[in-house]
């Protein structure tokens, strides 16, 4: 191997060489910055992808919750009219006794 002159080299040649290796930096930083954000933006959907799947299991949960009460008093709204029925029959029933 031998070495570089530092003479021989011309100042045009340093200052290219310094651009080259300021924009090297310049592309790197920009290159980090990029995975940077990237990482970021991906950490940030993956917990609001968490969030809607919890979500949605909390909205199954209540719907099925809803589903239940709804049945139940559809259940209870028909006994009461059954008896409401029931007991108009028997009135009827014993105002008929009583005028007979």
């Amino acid at each position: 191997m031998h070495e570089l002159d530092e003479s021989k080299i011309s100042s045009e040649t340093r200052f290219n060489t310094l651009v080259d290796v300021a924009a090297a930096i310049q592309e790197y930083k920009a290159m980090v910055r990029d995975k940077v954000v990237t990482s970021i933006a991906q950490g940030t959907l993956f917990e609001k992808d968490k969030e809607i799947l919890q979500l949605k299991k909390e909205k199954e949960s209540l719907e099925a919750e809803l589903s239940r009460h709804t049945k139940k008093e559809g259940k209870q709204k028909r006994y009461k009219d059954k008896l409401r029925r029931r007991n108009k029959k028997l009135a009827q029933k014993k105002g008929q006794k009583i005028r007979n």
